[in-house]
């Protein structure tokens, strides 16, 4: 196999994975029409949350892997801010991603 098909086959099952994180996800929640998040060219799936945060998991058309949490932080003057972040990571297993 070529590298050019090797990638596309990783990404496709990357892909697969997030896309059955996020349908279980939405099951939970009892909507199903929730669309990804749109992050520098990356769509992003919720697939879950917990009390302070939301966890979105996505494939880039690389196939690189990454995790969004969106939560609640206090800035250093103690205010209640909205804060984003966005990192690659090798593997999704061993993340924390929420819970339904």
């Amino acid at each position: 196999m070529n590298k050019r098909k090797a990638r596309a086959t990783a990404r496709a099952a990357a892909l697969a994975e997030v896309l059955r994180w996020h349908l279980e996800y939405m099951r939970y929640k009892g909507d199903l029409e929730d669309p990804p998040v749109v992050r520098d060219g990356v769509a992003f799936y919720q697939v879950g949350r917990n009390a302070s945060h939301y966890f979105f998991a996505g494939v880039d058309s690389d196939g690189r892997k990454f995790i969004c949490t969106v939560g609640d932080s206090c800035d250093e003057n103690g205010e209640l801010t909205v804060v984003e972040h966005v990192y690659e990571v090798d593997t999704f297993s061993g993340h924390y991603l929420g819970h339904y």
